[in-house]
């Protein structure tokens, strides 16, 4: 038995396969330059659009541009994962609100002057100086530090954050899998939650950095008891693919370039006036991150 498991270790490292986790440990960084985009558009009949531009500030985006330098910290092993958080020093924040462009130049150490009266100001100063903060189990388990966090931005989130499910197995360069799970949170309206499929490739390993790509669906599952009564069609998709080159040796991410979106449809009809009201809504992501000596 023993020389069994020693013939079978020396194969396995013949073969050049590595056993890919998330790791880290608190106090570890990485100095980055990032880059994130995101893109929304919202298309229908006139009064259910306005319903929903009305119903969130932040639908009145339809660009956001992020670019910025900073650090991105372990905050720290939990139940959940290792804690991961990005921390920007200076980032330019730019896009369209409301039809009218903007752009603003920001620095950690110093909040513009009018931040707690600028509305405008405040969100894209969240979404930069805030920067993601979220966890990582060992094969990919994603859970956000956002206690407000839904299905839809679990999902933006995977994109945005580069979170890729790893095999449960050694892999050697070429090697894939096939990953299903269900996403962990659900939207408010209907408890619908995300089941994901993700193909994923070891495409090379240099040292202890393992590039890994991958391409990933998911649908929308709404409960029927929580579905709309007077709706047609109610859902939504998420595609998204990209890379990201994981350290071997520390588990952590050290250079990601990803691409995806999510993508709701709605059509019924208002028993009311019994009008046929019809919406479309998709939030596409970009981002890209390269680690900085």
């Amino acid at each position: 038995m023993i020389r069994l498991a020693m013939v079978a270790a020396v194969a396995l490292a013949q073969d050049g396969a590595v056993e890919l986790k998330y790791g880290g440990k608190k106090g570890d960084k990485l100095s980055l330059a990032g880059e994130l985009t995101l893109k929304l558009k919202i298309d229908g009949t006139e009064a259910i659009t306005n319903l929903v531009r009305s119903s969130m500030e932040f639908l009145s985006f339809s660009e956001i541009r992020i670019k910025g330098e900073g650090l991105r910290r372990v905050t720290g092993p939990g139940a959940k994962g290792v804690g991961h958080k990005v921390e920007y020093s200076a980032a330019r924040v730019a896009g369209t609100y409301d039809d009218e462009p903007f752009q603003f130049d920001f620095e950690r150490g110093a909040p513009p002057a009018d931040l707690s009266s600028n509305k405008l100001k405040q969100i894209c100063w969240f979404l930069s100086m805030g920067g993601p903060d979220y966890r990582v189990g060992p094969r990919g388990e994603y859970a956000s530090n956002d206690p407000n966090k839904e299905a839809w931005g679990e999902a933006l989130d995977l994109v945005a954050n580069g979170v890729v499910r790893l095999s449960d197995k050694p892999v050697a360069p070429g090697g894939e899998w096939t990953s299903e799970w269900k996403g962990a949170y659900k939207q408010k309206d209907n408890d619908g939650i995300f089941a994901f499929k993700q193909k994923a490739k070891l495409e090379k390993l240099e040292k202890s950095e393992a590039r890994i790509s991958f391409e990933t669906t998911g649908k929308l599952e709404i409960p029927e008891g929580k579905r709309d009564k007077n709706a047609e069609v109610q859902g939504a998709d998420f595609d998204a693919k990209g890379w990201i080159t994981l350290d071997a040796d520390t588990g952590l991410v050290t250079s990601l370039e990803t691409s995806g979106g999510v993508h709701g449809k709605y059509k019924g009809i208002d028993p009311n006036t019994g009008e046929t009201h019809e919406l479309k809504i998709d939030f596409e992501v970009t981002s890209k991150f390269t680690g900085k000596e």
